[in-house]
């Protein structure tokens, strides 16, 4: 999915001194769930979520981001938060993947 934005991405962090210049994103499983019955696992839902860094706020790579989200996954939620330590914007979307298990 993230492929589809042409951002650089990686699973959980990038190797240390080895990130590329902003703009790139993060995705990591948050947790999951799942429904049980009858000794059995039905469905597994999976709570993902992905962060796009970025120096300042720009709404063409953001709806890149979320146009991907939506068409691989459906709704998400979206929150932005400032960190100092990076002297960037950390734009955070967390949706959730249902699955069904046979």
């Amino acid at each position: 999915m993230l492929e589809k934005t042409g951002l650089p991405f990686a699973h959980m962090t990038w190797p240390a001194n080895q990130a590329p210049d902003l703009p790139w994103c993060v995705f990591y499983l948050d947790d999951d769930d799942a429904f049980n019955a009858d000794d059995k696992r039905w469905l597994t839902y999976g709570h993902w979520t992905v962060e796009l860094y970025q120096r300042a706020a720009d709404s063409a790579i953001e709806k890149q981001v979320e146009d991907a989200i939506t068409k691989a996954f459906g709704d998400y939620r979206k929150t932005e938060t400032w960190v100092d330590s990076e002297d960037c914007l950390m734009t955070a979307y967390g949706f959730t993947v249902i699955e069904r298990n046979e």
